[in-house]
């Protein structure tokens, strides 16, 4: 959570504890996230806006035991490229 917070314009929608899930808040609309980056095999979570009005730019996402420390720095390098090709790259 802490990587994904630390790229310009995510943050963290809930200041709740939690486990292995967490939503971000993204600058750009998520489905076009899960777009780009599963365009490069990075499967970033699920776009909350699917199933909640007014959270088309959050995304749920969740990290377990089998994401390694090189998994979640890819994430949020892909996720900062989208950002700031403005959501699409």
């Amino acid at each position: 959570a802490e990587a994904l917070a630390a790229v310009g314009g995510v943050s963290l929608r809930f200041d709740a504890p939690f486990f292995r899930e967490f939503v971000v808040d993204l600058p750009v609309v998520a489905h076009r996230v899960k777009e780009e980056l599963g365009r490069v095999g990075i499967w970033p979570g699920i776009s909350c806006g699917c199933w909640y009005e007014g959270m088309e730019k959050s995304l749920l996402v969740s990290v377990t035991e089998r994401h390694t420390r090189e998994d979640i720095d890819s994430l949020a390098s892909g996720l900062e490229a989208v950002i700031s090709a403005g959501g699409s790259s």
